[in-house]
């Protein structure tokens, strides 16, 4: 496990004997740190976030001091006592004073940088994976109508379809966010939060074990990393489901009557796209609605449309990959 010093630019490295099983931890020696500003004059001497590539050959540090990213070698695969400054970029004009965490796509193509300042997370594309210097802003996206709070750190699941965000001041939480196309803000839809005040009142980061059940909170009140069991993998609570109850099967519909459609929910937004199909949806689509409130029923006036067979489908506005089929 690896801790940046915030105030102090020291990386430092921990063993756990169990992986992710913070009470095996032990601290791996002064000897394994690395200090990240005078080592480098390069570096920064306030670091916030830590990232690394996929084979744990760069790392990346996010610096509130001079406002940059910096890019580091590793000559071993995750051992930062043999990390080398290959280069920075400087975020002072894009993303301003106050970046607090840094996280890249999977493929390293996108970078997503948060600032303890705003709301807002910028988002990066780098034509190569994971070369800082081939970044540049592509747009800046804005969570104050979920969080009415500044954003410190943030961590994705490994396909991009879930987000959990830290938020600080008055509103300490842990807050969810799905999101429909992987790694892409643009779709993303509050879920839930978790407030985390009672365990720790001055959060910064936050990331996930290998398998989503567990999180990790690390703040500097108690200067600690606090874990948490996850109900279900990468999120806070429930996963989203949609369960259509009514068609279900044997009914004959006239045209011209009415039947009510009915559905039970769990944490989805709040409006249902419903459809029919004379085929199962395999070439034939008709829209009841486009959006209607998720309330559990909806009064359908049948269509002059015959034909022998109709399944009904009830999908989430906001992720169509939520759906069911009576």
């Amino acid at each position: 496990m690896f801790v940046v010093g915030g105030e102090k630019d020291m990386l430092l490295e921990y063993t756990l004997s169990t992986g992710y099983d913070l009470t095996t931890l032990t601290y791996a020696g002064n000897k394994e740190r690395y200090n990240l500003h005078i080592s480098n004059a390069t570096g920064d001497p306030q670091p916030r976030g830590i990232a690394f590539n996929n084979d744990g050959t760069e790392m990346f540090i996010l610096g509130n001091a001079a406002d940059e990213v910096n890019e580091y070698h590793l000559a071993t695969a995750f051992d930062i006592s043999t990390a080398s400054h290959d280069s920075r970029i400087d975020i002072t004009a894009t993303v301003g004073t106050g970046p607090n965490d840094l996280k890249f796509s999977a493929d390293g193509t996108k970078m997503f940088i948060t600032n303890n300042t705003t709301t807002k997370i910028f988002v990066f594309t780098l034509t190569i994976g994971f070369d800082v210097i081939t970044a540049s802003l592509t747009s800046t996206e804005d969570f104050s109508a979920y969080v009415n709070a500044k954003f410190r750190g943030l961590v994705f699941n490994p396909d991009g379809t879930k987000m959990l965000v830290i938020s600080k001041g008055s509103n300490k939480k842990v807050n969810e966010f799905r999101l429909s196309t992987g790694f892409d803000l643009t779709t993303a839809s509050y879920v839930a939060n978790y407030d985390i005040t009672s365990y720790e009142t001055d959060p910064h980061g936050v990331a996930f074990n290998n398998d989503g059940s567990t999180m990790y909170i690390l703040g500097t009140t108690g200067d600690d990393v606090n874990e948490f069991t996850l109900p279900y993998a990468y999120s806070l609570v429930l996963p989203p489901t949609i369960t259509v109850t009514a068609p279900n099967g044997g009914e004959t519909l006239t045209g011209g009557s009415t039947t009510t459609i009915t559905w039970t929910s769990v944490n989805i937004s709040a409006n249902v796209k419903i459809e029919y199909s004379k085929d199962g949806f395999s070439s034939d689509t008709n829209t009841i609605t486009t959006s209607t409130t998720d309330d559990g029923s909806y009064i359908w006036t049948i269509p002059n449309d015959p034909s022998s067979t109709v399944t009904v489908r009830i999908s989430d506005v906001a992720d169509a990959t939520v759906n069911d089929v009576s």
